[in-house]
């Protein structure tokens, strides 16, 4: 069984082949190094708004992940302007957020159409 549709993730191909990027890109949100938090975290957004079936749990993970580095004080006053940094995670959590959102909208209405006899 394959799944086939108009969009560049939509078939099976496209999910094999993004299935280590998105490994790679979910262990990325644990790593030591806050640029490569924030990295990973832009990059499985970008995904799911492209389409690319990312869980809401992914997301939620992402969202966390940057949580930890606008907590962090210490790290965050090592920046040479703290206050920008902070603001540059807190607007990326915002973004991702927003992009949670709208997945799980599109994901709804993909399943009322799906079950709706007359949408068909």
């Amino acid at each position: 069984m394959g799944a086939w549709g108009e969009e560049p993730f939509m078939n099976d191909a496209a999910g094999d082949f993004m299935i280590e990027p998105v490994k790679t890109f979910v262990a990325g949100l644990t790593s030591s190094d806050p640029l490569v938090v924030r990295a990973a975290a832009q990059a499985i957004a970008a995904l799911a708004a492209a389409g690319q079936p990312i869980s809401a749990g992914v997301l939620d993970d992402a969202v966390c992940a940057l949580k930890v580095l606008e907590k962090n004080e210490q790290l965050v006053a090592s920046w040479k302007h703290p206050r920008l940094f902070r603001d540059a995670v807190r607007r990326q959590i915002n973004e991702i957020k927003l992009t949670r959102s709208e997945v799980a909208r599109r994901r709804r209405e993909k399943r009322v159409a799906e079950s709706c006899p007359v949408c068909r």
